[in-house]
């Protein structure tokens, strides 16, 4: 029982003595800033270009999908008139549910392909983003730089800096 006391006592002195050199380290001027991420993505020129260049990419697939979109409510549409015999509505239904499956398989595609593009666009704009954090931290002589943060103060915020260097770039 002595030995478990004395052994807890060591370390609750040793914690203790821990907290106070932690104490210490963050009261010697140590200099802290913050970037919302989110921000940057959203603000920067290079996050705009990154979409324009996805949009370029992948703007007529898009486009040859409404259209296709649009030609399904057509035959829908035609489904609908009365005057069509039994054979015409069969052949437009079937045609109409070929259309339907090459849709959704085309769509199925389409989005795959532009998750895929658009993360490996992302990740390269991300490292990006930090080098810039990275370069600008040395540059002032931070210690650290946090990305996410319940609260904190506006005076610390770098995230406009970040957005007009990322958008001199």
């Amino acid at each position: 029982m002595i030995f478990w006391m004395q052994k807890t006592g060591r370390t609750l002195l040793l914690a203790l003595c821990l907290g106070m050199t932690s104490f210490s380290w963050a009261a010697d001027g140590q200099k802290l800033g913050f970037v919302d991420l989110g921000r940057v993505y959203q603000q920067s020129k290079q996050a705009d270009a990154v979409q324009q260049q996805l949009d370029k990419e992948f703007g007529a697939r898009q486009a040859a999908l409404e259209k296709m979109r649009e030609n399904g409510l057509a035959l829908k549409a035609a489904l609908e008139n009365p005057k069509l015999n039994a054979a015409e509505r069969e052949q437009r239904l079937q045609q109409m549910l070929k259309m339907d499956q090459e849709y959704r398989l085309q769509a199925a595609q389409l989005l795959e392909e532009y998750n895929l593009r658009r993360h490996e666009e992302f990740v390269s704009f991300q490292q990006n983003v930090h080098r810039v954090i990275a370069q600008l931290a040395r540059q002032r002589g931070y210690h650290g730089v946090l990305s996410e943060a319940v609260y904190f103060d506006a005076a610390y915020d770098l995230t406009d800096e970040i957005i007009r260097q990322l958008n001199v770039q």
